[in-house]
């Protein structure tokens, strides 16, 4: 799971509440941050090229050798990142890891 900080919900809400997004589109952004099985970190960013990694939602995203998470493979610019420096990667769960990233990624609804 990638579980973005509580500053980064304030800058995706902006102006906004949650009760302004459809019970469809809020299911949507969580499901994008959630994949199958325990995914620690080495499982999650790669040493080199790009890591392809699929979310509940079907859409993969990408993770790059530096923590970087990119929703377009054809960029590579990071959307997101995990914050491996600040040591919130790899927190177990009862059902897989968390890794806590620093903003919300949005799916193309």
């Amino acid at each position: 799971m990638f579980a973005p900080t509580d500053a980064a919900f304030q800058r995706f809400l902006g102006d906004n509440s949650l009760t302004d997004f459809t019970p469809e589109e809020l299911a949507a952004v969580l499901s994008y941050h959630v994949t199958e099985g325990r995914r620690f970190s080495n499982g999650v960013v790669p040493k080199n090229k790009p890591r392809q990694i699929e979310t509940l939602l079907g859409p993969s995203i990408y993770v790059n050798s530096s923590a970087g998470i990119d929703t377009n493979d054809s960029d590579m610019e990071t959307d997101a990142s995990i914050l491996v420096g600040a040591g919130l990667f790899d927190i177990p769960a009862s059902n897989g890891a968390i890794h806590v990233i620093d903003e919300v990624l949005v799916p193309e609804l």
